[in-house]
């Protein structure tokens, strides 16, 4: 077998995702969605969705993270019910591949539920 080019072997993460945007659906669920550009690499198999919450009546902060998995592309668009009244949300996301993780999006603009 002759290589062609190194090229043919080599794998990246993928690219740093584009900015949440985040619609209010109602006072406990929104739809979170963002963009990878493609950049050769292999595909992404999931997306991590970082959630960070500040309670407004303690402000008392916390965060958890969503894993999506069988996304079959580079677009994200996912619904997540459950959210507390009275509280803010801000989110980011990382794409993953078989080679790793990008860097993560910038923090999606804070959204208040229930105020």
């Amino acid at each position: 077998m002759v290589i062609e080019t190194v090229a043919e072997f080599l794998d990246y993460v993928p690219e740093k995702p584009s900015k949440p945007n985040v619609r209010k659906l109602s006072s406990y669920a929104v739809k979170i969605s963002c963009a990878c550009t493609p950049n050769g690499g292999s595909d992404i198999d999931k997306f991590k969705i970082v959630v960070l919450k500040t309670v407004n009546a303690t402000g008392e902060t916390s965060s958890s993270e969503i894993v999506v998995n069988d996304i079959g592309g580079h677009q994200l668009e996912y619904t997540l019910d459950g959210l507390e009244l009275e509280t803010k949300y801000q989110f980011q996301i990382n794409a993953c591949n078989a080679v790793g993780s990008s860097p993560l999006s910038e923090l999606s603009d804070v959204i208040s539920l229930g105020i």
